[in-house]
């Protein structure tokens, strides 16, 4: 009864720290944040268009990009209940409670009920838990599985009946977790085999056919999904990504922009270093499978020409996954600093408990062991962050309660140390103040951040436009490095296009405005814009940063027709954050870069006042953040 007991006050403990923080940095927006495309899939299954997702390249429709547990369950609590926000934070908080009882029956099997407890209570208020559990992303979900599977791999049942279910039980577990995210497959196999060599009374016979149960459970919980891309591509894999992702993991430019920033930064500049041949190749390779294999040989072919460079890579990406510190960083010092703090002491105490354990279970300290031999080979050759680690730090916890059990910590004051760093993570991710109100009869300063909109959606308080040919433009809001940010993802390359989005409120005349906007990929243009004094698409002032052109300039724009008026050569970074600024009064104008005015101007072509906006330029894919509009 005790035991129950303390089990369930891990739970409400778990779910009370993610409710609270999920509502905390997620209330009253039209849905959690995380991965754009995760919302883009389960919106379009919910929209009758099948599974299925457009890479931000202009690569799709992607049918098979990647499993697809995840972005089912998405789909089903939104078509259930209309939104996500209350839902899935409700789900997932449980979820990452089911999870932290999980870990402390695992510690318990290991070293005792006290051990169990202290295991709970760890999992319950780690903070990258706490913090990333009510997010659109599949972590919560895989930690569950995972977790549940080395709980069923340990269990030691005495009768034959019970050795076939749990073989059972472990095998359905590993397909759902493998329908989850497929990086559990190795360590799948590597479990089974250490199972086959463990020595616990049962015959070879029988071991034998207790992993070939688990290996044939596994295979019938992922056997749907693996004919569904046989009927549609004639090969039943779970995913056409792996060669991609290989790829974008060993390429000239993996290590420009990773680990420092984010891993997408890095893939958007060698997307756009490829030749045309190359991309070509890519485009046209006509299917999901040879699209694949285009970039796996590609991969391939940076391997064979230079495997110092993949080795050293390899080990900058063991370093970024293994790293205590948050990889890619937040843009909150705070943020970086609890999660340092929290997962260094982890390391430390999870080294001190390999001791307790090895005499507890030392099958746990192989099968843990083998959990990280695995993710650490699959990154090696792709590429790691926390989040690929993340779940594995349950098993670590389990070392650290086994730790802290031995020096016989006392329980009551756990909760409390917990919860510090759990207060701090909710206070930095806040979004900042507003600014004070304007004068009586002035326009009310604006600004956009774009944390409340939609993933896969366009966001509120926008209007669009486009002058010139090809499509209108796709303007969505996505997840960034830190937080959503609003980006143009169509690519069509007619070099007459200029796509807008034009913020509503009333019209200005003299305002400093300000954006960051990071240029991530294009051909005939990688161009990131503000527009002002907007009356429709044919007449407003620009001032526009271009990556392919190495220059800042300034235009007013006429009929459609663009007039240089002062421009500002400058050395610019594809998939770098920038800083673009105005200022204007009259006929005066400035334009800065980062904070630092380069361009000073005075033209009087459009003296009345108009509106604010984002511009892009034919084939740009550019996403802008953190815009801000002061009246003066």
């Amino acid at each position: 009864m005790r035991k129950s007991r303390a089990l369930l006050w891990v739970f409400l403990l778990a779910f009370g720290l993610r409710l609270a923080a999920g509502f905390a940095l997620n209330v009253d927006r039209y849905g959690p944040r995380g991965y754009w495309l995760i919302r883009q899939i389960a919106t379009n299954l919910l929209e009758g268009r099948g599974m299925y997702w457009t890479h931000y390249f202009g690569i799709g429709p992607l049918f098979a990009n990647r499993p697809p547990l995840y972005p089912l369950l998405v789909a089903g609590l939104e078509g259930a209940f209309g939104t996500l926000t209350v839902p899935l934070v409700v789900f997932q908080s449980a979820l990452g409670a089911v999870g932290a009882v999980l870990v402390a029956l695992i510690a318990r099997r290991v070293g005792g009920p006290t051990a169990g407890t202290i295991a709970g209570v760890l999992a319950a208020g780690y903070p990258y838990f706490v913090g990333n559990d009510t997010t659109v992303i599949e972590q919560s979900l895989y930690a569950v599985l995972l977790f549940a599977f080395v709980l069923a791999t340990l269990a030691e049942p005495r009768r034959r009946s019970g050795r076939a279910g749990l073989a059972l039980l472990a095998g359905a577990l590993g397909g759902l977790a493998t329908l989850t995210r497929e990086l559990f497959l190795p360590f799948f196999g590597l479990a089974l085999l250490a199972r086959l060599l463990r020595r616990d009374g049962a015959g070879w016979a029988a071991r034998l056919g207790c992993v070939a149960l688990a290996a044939g459970a596994l295979l019938a919980v992922c056997a749907p999904w693996l004919a569904r891309n046989a009927a549609r591509f004639g090969t039943p894999a779970l995913t056409f990504s792996a060669g991609k992702y290989l790829w974008v993991g060993n390429n000239p430019h993996t290590l420009d922009r990773y680990p420092r920033g984010s891993i997408d930064a890095s893939e958007a500049l060698a997307w756009e270093h490829l030749t045309s041949e190359e991309r070509s190749r890519v485009l046209t390779a006509g299917g999901e499978p040879a699209m694949d294999r285009v970039f796996r040989e590609m991969a391939f072919a940076h391997i064979r020409d230079d495997p110092g460079a993949f080795l050293r890579a390899g080990l900058v990406k063991l370093g970024a996954l293994l790293s205590p510190a948050l990889t890619p960083p937040s843009r909150s010092a705070l943020k970086n600093g609890v999660q340092l703090a929290a997962t260094l002491a982890l390391y430390v105490l999870a080294l001190l408990g390999i001791v307790p354990a090895w005499r507890g279970s030392r099958f746990f300290v192989v099968v843990a062991a083998l959990a990280f031999l695995s993710v650490c080979a699959v990154c090696f050759a792709y590429w790691g962050q926390t989040r690929l680690r993340a779940p594995y730090d349950g098993l670590l916890i389990v070392f650290a309660a086994l730790a802290l059990a031995k020096v016989r910590l006392r329980m009551t004051r756990l909760p409390f140390v917990l919860l510090l760093p759990l207060v701090f993570c909710a206070a930095c991710d806040r979004p900042a103040a507003a600014p004070p109100p304007a004068p009586s009869g002035a326009p009310s300063p604006l600004a956009f951040d774009f944390e409340r909109d939609a993933a896969g959606a366009p966001p509120a308080g926008f209007t669009f436009a486009k002058y010139g040919g090809g499509p209108p433009g796709a303007w969505i809001v996505r997840a960034g490095d830190a937080g959503r940010v609003l980006a143009q993802t169509d690519a069509d390359p007619d070099a007459s296009r200029f796509p807008m989005a034009i913020a509503e409120g009333p019209p200005i005349a003299d305002l400093a405005v300000k954006v960051r906007a990071r240029m991530l990929t294009g051909m005939e243009d990688e161009a990131a814009g503000l527009v002002w004094r907007w009356q429709d698409e044919k007449v407003y002032y620009l001032a526009r940063a271009n990556v392919l052109e190495c220059n800042v300039r300034f235009y007013s724009v006429k009929e459609g027709r663009r007039f240089q008026l002062a421009d500002h050569d400058v050395a610019l970074t594809a998939g770098r954050w920038y800083e673009l600024g105005i200022e204007s009064a009259g006929d005066r104008h400035k334009v800065l870069l980062d904070g630092e005015v380069i361009i000073e101007a005075t033209d009087s072509t459009i003296r009345e006042p108009g509106r604010v906006g984002l511009w892009t330029k034919s084939d740009s894919v550019t996403e802008f953040d953190d815009l801000r509009i002061v009246p003066r």
